[in-house]
């Protein structure tokens, strides 16, 4: 009965403190305020400085995923530097810089694509750790791990086991892929394509290796002499490998395959005749930057012409690269199944679906190659409209488009109109054109690949050959849109097709059509629509 009133007077006494509970509880946020600041100071000067040094050496955090998360504040291609600015080089490989070396030579393989049919070796491809080439012989070589040879054997005895990361595919054959892209008018000569490094179990003791920052990469080119085989056919995939196994930071290498089979060289290709060599070799000079930027001292040879440089002649004939990668036969605008447009069946398989993104990405890439700007398509007078006038050298697509020029000029007196002989003028000169672009007027073929360089919201206008098909070099009169496949997926693009024969005889009506279209192409921008 007695501790209710006990308590009553407890809870009183907390309800009304005394004048020395006051005092002290004044103190309080005095004494916080300062303990604080004490912390402060001892976690900056103490504390932190030795949880640092604890995680640098903990063996948990000192993995490459921790230092992969380090690269993102850091530019990954310095950090592959550093290990080589202490010494100078011995010599150079094609312009790159390589250092004399006598540490254990052991080669790695790993591959993708594989979908364990006979025709697997199209769709693969394959990076290399330590990809060596033999510059007395112009061949490439692996120098094989003896760790894999327990697995060939496990390959022999269970014929469907599968693995991706040794030279054996199966008990039969390597992990072969396809060093290029593939033209349906081969047939059967494209199996020539089928290609895998020599292996070799005796690696020199001296080699020259290449920068940790350079990737090396070997490939057959289609037809380099035309800038849209070129870009589409070689380098395309090729960009697509680098983003495939995440190297697109890396200093490129690239260095164009030689079929050294005894046999005349493929339909089209760089080395079907002296004369288209030299095309090719001015044609991928020309268009190098767009891969390697405008500073890079690499230089692109074929595996016959190479330039060997080192400092002291008679130490090694090895160049190995730590990095390599190769495999483009499925990478390309059109695959492995159909051409580029010419064939009715070419419009029965779609390619290159899904591909909007990567597409934009990979024309980011060239541009920031050349150091360009990144705009979007202008949204507001005056807009550029840019023809490209006699862009290709077949007299059915060499058309100047003056008068078409002159009647826009007429209908859009407030925007920009004009034409260009693109390949009168420099790389840089045409790209840059090309990114200051609102509408883009060309015909299909190789000279329609600048369109790939309008800026995000622009507008493609192509002619085409309405009766132009071709099977094994026969016509159809069956329409021809060449590289629709690419171009109908460009998805930072509006892409429109416009028949070429009915224009070229002047018809008023599409004439009439073109400038509806323009007209409709600029409001569509101008308001916006899909900024």
């Amino acid at each position: 009965m007695y501790s209710r009133p006990e308590r009553s007077l407890r809870t009183c006494a907390h309800m009304h403190p005394s004048p020395l509970q006051q005092q002290n509880k004044s103190k309080r946020p005095a004494f916080a305020l300062i303990g604080g600041l004490c912390l402060l100071v001892l976690a900056q000067f103490i504390l932190f400085p030795l949880l640092f040094a604890f995680l640098v050496h903990h063996p948990l955090v000192s993995t490459p995923t921790f230092y992969n998360y380090l690269d993102s504040f850091q530019n990954v291609q310095q950090q592959r530097l550093k290990a080589d600015l202490h010494q100078p080089p011995d010599g150079s490989f094609n312009g790159a810089p390589m250092y004399l070396s006598t540490e254990p030579l052991v080669s790695k393989v790993h591959c993708v694509g594989d979908n364990f049919h006979a025709d697997a070796w199209q769709y693969k491809s394959c990076r290399f750790h330590n990809l060596c080439f033999d510059t007395s012989t112009s061949n490439f070589v692996l120098f094989q791990d003896e760790r894999e040879l327990p697995l060939h054997v496990a390959l022999h005895r269970r014929p469907f086991m599968a693995f991706s990361s040794i030279t054996q595919r199966n008990a039969n054959e390597t992990n072969a892929l396809s060093l290029g892209g593939l033209n349906q008018k081969w047939a059967k000569q494209k199996e020539r394509l089928k290609w895998f490094p020599d292996i070799k179990m005796d690696p020199p003791e001296t080699y020259y290796r290449l920068s940790d920052a350079v990737v090396l990469v070997p490939f057959h080119s289609m037809n380099g002499a035309n800038p849209g085989h070129l870009v589409w056919d070689d380098f395309f995939p090729i960009y697509n490998l680098l983003e495939m196994f995440q190297l697109q930071n890396r200093q490129l290498l690239l260095l164009r395959h030689v079929l050294n089979d005894g046999m005349r060289a493929l339909w089209a290709t760089c080395d079907v005749r002296l004369e288209k060599k030299k095309e090719c070799e001015y044609m991928m000079n020309k268009f190098l930057p767009l891969m390697l930027g405008l500073d890079s001292s690499h230089r692109l040879t074929s595996t016959n012409a190479t330039e060997f440089l080192p400092n002291d002649t008679g130490k090694s004939h090895w160049v190995c690269a730590r990095t390599s990668v190769a495999g483009i036969g499925s990478l390309t605008d059109h695959g492995v199944k159909k051409s580029h447009g010419w064939d009715e069946s070419d419009y029965e398989l779609t390619h290159n679906y899904g591909r909007g993104g990567n597409l934009f990405a990979f024309r980011n890439f060239m541009v920031q190659n050349l150091k360009l700007p990144n705009p979007v398509a202008r949204t507001k007078s005056p807009h550029r409209i840019v023809f490209s006038s006699r862009s290709s050298d077949i007299p059915s697509r060499d058309i100047d488009f003056a008068m078409t020029i002159n009647a826009l000029k007429q209908a859009f007196p407030n925007d920009i109109v004009e034409g260009f002989i693109m390949k009168d003028l420099s790389l840089l000169e045409q790209i840059e054109i090309a990114t200051q672009t609102s509408i883009y007027i060309t015909v299909c073929g190789g000279g329609a690949v600048n369109a790939m360089f309008l800026p995000r919201g622009a507008s493609a206008i192509i002619y085409f050959s309405e009766d132009g098909g071709v099977v094994e070099n026969h016509l159809t009169y069956l329409p021809a849109r060449l590289d629709w496949d690419l171009f109908q997926h460009m998805s930072h693009l509006r892409v429109h097709w416009m028949p070429r024969n009915t224009f070229k005889r002047n018809n008023s009506i599409d004439l009439q059509a073109l400038i509806d279209l323009v007209r409709h192409e600029l409001y569509v921008m101008d308001r916006g629509f899909f900024d």
